[in-house]
């Protein structure tokens, strides 16, 4: 547990965003506690319309996920309340603990496979060693606007200091084995390595031989440390 901590340093702090709400959020997946899904599930039934339910139950859906409208329906909550109440233990009971009073200001979102009940916005605010720290510092390699991360560290300004030399924010992935053929794209690829001023490449292989093929076919040198 960090205790009077005067600086955190937050690496990949674009990355984090999940690891931030997990202290506030409840979740029930289907794998780790069936009985306690379909509970929430059930609860959350007014708030949910038909073509949400179809969602919901089709278990070839990985990526489905729906909100259950709780304004519109309060008896949400109170079904909500009355199953998560109950819990003796597991990591949802630490976090019903910190939400339960503000629930009505969660989001409620439900999958074929998991129910979480989280802040829109994580209270970081809440959490005294994260909140009394006296510098914080977000590192990105991929900082665009400042907005994602003020949403997902419920801060309320950044003071973004930019590096000042160049940067390799910009990539270009080269696949020329997908419109051509193996022995074209040897060449193709050999061509644009000997034309970049910095050569600096990563190579992605299905497996070593294939690599070891690749290199020593193409035209690319192999003594100058890229990869």
């Amino acid at each position: 547990m960090i205790k009077d901590a005067e600086l955190i340093i937050c690496d990949d702090a674009h990355g984090a965003e999940q690891y931030v709400s997990d202290m506030w959020t409840v979740s029930a997946s289907i794998f780790n506690n069936v009985a306690l899904y379909e509970s929430l599930v059930a609860g959350l039934r007014p708030g949910l319309s038909e073509s949400q339910m179809r969602v919901i139950l089709d278990r070839s859906s990985f990526a489905a996920m729906e909100m259950a409208d709780v304004q519109g329906h309060p008896e949400c909550i109170d079904n909500t309340i009355q199953v998560l109440d109950q819990l003796q233990n597991g990591n949802a009971k630490y976090a019903w603990k910190l939400i339960r009073k503000r629930i009505d200001c969660c989001l409620f979102l439900v999958s074929p496979f998991e129910v979480a009940i989280r802040p829109l916005i994580p209270p970081t605010f809440k959490h005294v060693p994260f909140a009394n720290a006296k510098q914080r510092i977000y590192m990105s390699a991929t900082l665009g606007g400042e907005s994602d991360l003020l949403r997902a560290y419920g801060i309320l300004k950044l003071h973004i200091i930019r590096a000042k030399s160049e940067q390799w924010g910009r990539r270009y992935v080269f696949v020329p084995g997908v419109y051509t053929s193996e022995e074209d794209a040897y060449k193709i690829a050999a061509q644009l390595w000997d034309g970049m001023k910095t050569r600096r490449a990563v190579v992605l292989a299905p497996s070593t031989r294939i690599l070891e093929r690749t290199l020593s076919t193409s035209k690319h040198p192999k003594s100058d440390g890229s990869s």
